[in-house]
């Protein structure tokens, strides 16, 4: 089954929506400057009629309009999806899409905001499968899966195919906060609202810059150091989130599957002499809070030989304290990790308040006075 814009060459979009999306815009489009929501005033009239199967006349009657205006308005609700309107048996019943913009807009009940939209000046915006149903769209250029969280996808050839359930498969680029990678091989999960990242080909982020005028907001620049070969999922958001209704600024959250690299072998760096098989540099990654309102690291100090970080837990108010050596790597001390003499001691320290953070910060100042760093 083929779906193609009938005026092409036009420029206008076919538009694909998920069937849980929802804009807060559209409710007040819909709304225009009646100051009673239609969508309100339909499913008030339609209460006492059961919402199925109402003769449009008494419907009509109920919303206080004229035969002629109701008849347009019910068509146009109609249009929209909020109504199924029976032109032989000229009845009309409530669907649930009604209902459901209705929670929404009153912040009852979760939703989400994909869109695709397909621009192409020949061939067909998209195809399904009668066999399994799936879509294949093409002519996309970006994906916003969370505007909140701020995390797009650019799909490379701007084509993908949306399975049933809303989890599509894509190569290409994704924005996620102040991070953005380049991959292929990604799957969309919609139900758990995350995106597995099997092939990254290299992660770049950005950061404030230092050396801002004062009084002016720091801007955002990119950090020349690119992360590669590295896989990957990244949370979006939690999964019964995807309106972000609730406030997480701790997503979107990316966790590392493997080590990443740095490599230095760009014609730029003296000619491309570092050949990447002779040397590099490999960082281990855990997890990376990649929202533009949270801090990478909470805390970030350096004390004579070792460094350490701080890092606020997802949903928490705790924090998850590391100390690492010169050479990035995790250490264990006497005196702060609690079972320092045991085999299964954890290097990473959890579920610390911000009291604990600051006695871990004097004993390790206490350490380097004692061994004279």
């Amino acid at each position: 089954m083929n779906f193609k814009n009938l005026n092409l060459g036009s420029g206008q979009a076919a538009v694909f929506e998920s069937k849980q999306y929802f804009r807060v815009q559209r409710m007040e489009e819909i709304a225009g400057l009646q100051k009673n929501h239609p969508l309100r005033e339909l499913r008030d009239a339609a209460y006492a009629y059961g919402y199925e199967n109402i003769p449009l006349k008494d419907l009509t009657y109920s919303l206080r309009m004229a035969p002629e205006e109701g008849e347009l308005f019910l068509y146009h609700m109609a249009i929209q999806g909020f109504v199924t309107f029976d032109v032989d048996e000229q009845t009309i019943s409530l669907t649930d899409r009604l209902f459901e913009y209705l929670l929404n807009w009153e912040a009852k009940r979760d939703y989400d905001v994909i869109q695709f939209v397909s621009r192409t000046s020949a061939g067909n915006n998209a195809q399904v499968s009668l066999l399994n149903y799936q879509m294949d769209i093409a002519g996309i250029s970006r994906i916003t899966v969370s505007d909140s969280q701020e995390v797009d996808l650019y799909p490379r050839g701007g084509r993908i195919p949306v399975n049933e359930g809303m989890d599509f498969d894509f190569d290409g680029r994704i924005n996620a906060g102040l991070f953005s990678y380049w991959g292929q091989d990604y799957s969309f999960d919609y139900d758990y609202f995350k995106i597995d990242m099997p092939q990254l080909d290299s992660m770049r982020f950005k950061v404030k810059e230092f050396n801002h005028k004062p009084g002016e907001r720091a801007a955002l620049v990119n950090v020349q150091t690119v992360l590669q070969d590295l896989q990957g999922q990244l949370l979006i958001d939690q999964p019964d989130n995807k309106s972000s209704k609730e406030y997480h600024p701790e997503y979107p959250i990316f966790q590392a599957l493997n080590n990443s690299f740095v490599y230095y072998d760009h014609p730029r760096i003296h000619g491309g002499v570092y050949e990447r098989s002779n040397f590099y540099m490999a960082l281990e990654l855990k997890r990376t809070w990649l929202s533009k309102d949270l801090p990478l690291m909470q805390a970030h100090k350096t004390y004579g030989k070792y460094e350490l970080s701080v890092i606020l837990e997802p949903g928490k108010m705790l924090y998850e304290v590391a100390i690492l050596d010169q050479l990035g790597k995790f250490v264990i001390l006497p005196g702060i990790h609690k079972d320092y003499e045991e085999e299964w001691c954890d290097d990473v320290i959890p579920c610390l308040d911000k009291s604990q953070v600051s006695v871990i910060m004097k004993k390790l100042e206490l350490l380097m006075l004692k061994e004279g760093a």
